[in-house]
């Protein structure tokens, strides 16, 4: 289970400091808060071009493979398969929210 908040807060039921490649994750993500929020998985970067990507279009909405919005108490389901050894990085990529402190960052071990 996966928790975003206004306080700009990914919260993990489990901890997720650490991945194993190969492992698969069935993430269910709830927003908590009053605002819109993104929960997206990436490396490094691929955050950066995606938040990059938000700053031009803020009002983008994503229901993609690796990237969902959702509304205040919206809940969505997404599943990913982790593979190689980088950084993983889960943030919200909304206008000031990464910057804000909403990113986890995980190791991926092979």
């Amino acid at each position: 289970d996966v928790s975003l908040s206004d306080n700009m807060r990914i919260s993990f039921s489990e901890d997720l400091t650490e991945l194993k490649s190969g492992t698969t994750i069935n993430f269910v993500v709830t927003n908590e808060g009053e605002i819109s929020h993104e929960f997206s998985i990436g490396n490094q970067a691929e955050q950066k071009a995606h938040a990059k990507m938000m700053r031009q279009m803020p009002g983008m909405v994503h229901n993609d493979g690796n990237t969902v919005t959702l509304a205040p108490g919206e809940t969505k389901r997404l599943a990913w398969h982790f593979v190689g050894d980088d950084q993983v990085v889960f943030s919200c990529n909304i206008p000031g929210h990464f910057e804000a402190g909403m990113f986890r960052i995980a190791s991926l071990k092979l």
